[in-house]
Protein backbone atom coordinates (compact mmCIF):
# COMPACT_ATOMS: atom_id res chain seq x y z
CA UNK A 1 0.00 0.00 0.00
CA UNK A 2 2.80 2.32 0.36
CA UNK A 3 4.00 2.09 -3.50
CA UNK A 4 -0.08 3.00 -4.15
CA UNK A 5 0.28 6.43 -1.84
CA UNK A 6 -2.43 4.88 0.54
CA UNK A 7 -0.19 4.66 3.58
CA UNK A 8 1.68 7.09 5.91
CA UNK A 9 4.87 5.35 5.68
CA UNK A 10 7.27 5.93 2.58
CA UNK A 11 7.65 3.15 -0.06
CA UNK A 12 10.68 0.92 1.08
CA UNK A 13 11.57 -0.72 -2.67
CA UNK A 14 14.74 -2.35 -1.27
CA UNK A 15 13.13 -4.14 1.91
CA UNK A 16 13.75 -7.61 2.68
CA UNK A 17 10.16 -8.96 2.05
CA UNK A 18 10.27 -8.48 -1.60
CA UNK A 19 13.21 -10.96 -1.82
CA UNK A 20 11.27 -13.71 -0.55
CA UNK A 21 9.04 -14.37 -3.79
CA UNK A 22 12.17 -15.11 -5.56
CA UNK A 23 13.30 -16.97 -3.07
CA UNK A 24 10.24 -19.31 -3.17
CA UNK A 25 9.29 -19.54 -6.71
CA UNK A 26 6.61 -22.48 -5.60
CA UNK A 27 4.93 -20.57 -2.81
CA UNK A 28 2.18 -17.64 -2.37
CA UNK A 29 4.02 -15.33 -0.38
CA UNK A 30 1.85 -12.35 1.61
CA UNK A 31 4.11 -9.95 3.06
CA UNK A 32 3.74 -7.13 5.24
CA UNK A 33 5.69 -4.56 7.89
CA UNK A 34 4.69 -3.44 11.00
CA UNK A 35 5.07 0.01 12.34
CA UNK A 36 5.31 0.18 16.25
CA UNK A 37 5.64 3.50 18.12
CA UNK A 38 8.51 4.66 19.48
CA UNK A 39 8.05 8.13 21.12
CA UNK A 40 5.54 11.24 21.05
CA UNK A 41 5.06 12.66 17.28
CA UNK A 42 6.90 15.48 18.00
CA UNK A 43 10.23 13.99 19.37
CA UNK A 44 10.46 12.00 16.22
CA UNK A 45 9.66 15.50 13.87
CA UNK A 46 12.47 17.25 16.18
CA UNK A 47 15.06 14.20 16.03
CA UNK A 48 14.44 13.81 12.21
CA UNK A 49 14.56 17.83 11.88
CA UNK A 50 17.64 18.12 13.82
CA UNK A 51 19.00 15.37 11.59
CA UNK A 52 17.86 17.35 8.10
CA UNK A 53 20.07 19.95 9.86
CA UNK A 54 22.63 18.07 10.35
CA UNK A 55 23.00 17.00 6.66
CA UNK A 56 22.86 20.51 5.50
CA UNK A 57 25.40 21.96 7.87
CA UNK A 58 28.57 20.19 8.45
CA UNK A 59 27.54 16.20 8.21
CA UNK A 60 29.49 14.18 10.71
CA UNK A 61 32.12 16.45 11.31
CA UNK A 62 29.94 19.27 13.38
CA UNK A 63 30.44 19.02 16.52
CA UNK A 64 27.11 18.09 17.57
CA UNK A 65 26.54 15.08 15.18
CA UNK A 66 26.92 12.53 17.51
CA UNK A 67 24.02 13.53 19.92
CA UNK A 68 21.84 14.06 17.02
CA UNK A 69 22.67 10.96 15.29
CA UNK A 70 22.00 9.18 18.56
CA UNK A 71 18.90 10.46 19.22
CA UNK A 72 17.78 9.74 15.48
CA UNK A 73 18.41 5.85 16.11
CA UNK A 74 16.62 6.23 19.62
CA UNK A 75 13.50 8.39 18.12
CA UNK A 76 13.15 4.58 15.78
CA UNK A 77 14.37 2.33 18.27
CA UNK A 78 14.53 3.14 21.60
CA UNK A 79 16.98 1.91 24.70
CA UNK A 80 14.57 0.68 26.98
CA UNK A 81 14.19 -2.82 27.92
CA UNK A 82 10.12 -2.37 28.57
CA UNK A 83 9.46 -1.09 25.00
CA UNK A 84 11.90 -4.00 23.55
CA UNK A 85 9.77 -6.39 25.02
CA UNK A 86 6.65 -5.09 24.19
CA UNK A 87 7.37 -4.97 20.48
CA UNK A 88 8.65 -8.46 20.70
CA UNK A 89 4.99 -9.55 21.99
CA UNK A 90 3.22 -7.43 19.07
CA UNK A 91 5.12 -8.65 16.68
CA UNK A 92 4.41 -12.43 18.18
CA UNK A 93 0.40 -11.28 18.17
CA UNK A 94 0.39 -10.49 14.61
CA UNK A 95 2.24 -13.59 13.31
CA UNK A 96 0.03 -15.95 15.60
CA UNK A 97 -3.15 -14.08 14.03
CA UNK A 98 -2.06 -14.69 10.64
CA UNK A 99 -0.95 -17.91 11.18
CA UNK A 100 -4.60 -18.65 12.69
CA UNK A 101 -6.30 -17.23 9.69
CA UNK A 102 -3.84 -19.69 7.42
CA UNK A 103 -5.47 -22.63 8.94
Amino acid sequence: MSASGESVSVDLPASLKFALPDRLPNAEVTAMSLELGTLSSMRVFMALRAENWLHHHGGRENPRAEKIKAELLRAFYPDATEWKSKIWIQGRDVVEQALIQLK
